[in-house]
């Protein structure tokens, strides 16, 4: 029988400017007090494991390995990588300029509805 692992599941924000450190403590107060009883509803309802966290992670192309798509603005992180942010899109390069999937897809494609 082949063994099982736990299945971690993450819901992603990106707030779209920077806030001091108590700010983002505030934020996260307010988060997991509206998001508490629903992840303890489900959490019964999937008999999941009891443990829910909230993390940030500062989107700095200098630093993580994030960028925002050339074409939609979307951040996403590089999927060829191995460092890549779980919860953000994933994304790549081609010819020089950074892109998420849908936007790769699309531009790969152009008998394809962007739309879609």
């Amino acid at each position: 029988m082949e063994e099982k692992h736990p299945t971690l599941i993450t819901a992603g924000i990106i707030l779209d400017k920077e806030y001091t450190d108590d700010q983002l403590d505030e934020i996260s107060q307010q988060i997991y007090q509206k998001l508490q009883p629903v992840l303890d509803e489900i959490s019964q309802n999937v008999n999941a494991l009891n443990t829910q966290t909230i993390s940030f992670t500062e989107l700095d192309p200098e630093i993580e390995n994030c960028f925002q798509c050339k074409n939609c603005n979307r951040w996403t992180t590089h999927g060829e990588r191995s460092n890549y942010i779980n919860g953000l899109p994933i994304g790549f390069t081609l010819n020089g300029a950074d892109y998420c999937e849908a936007c790769l897809i699309h531009l790969n494609n152009p008998t394809c509805d962007k739309n879609s």
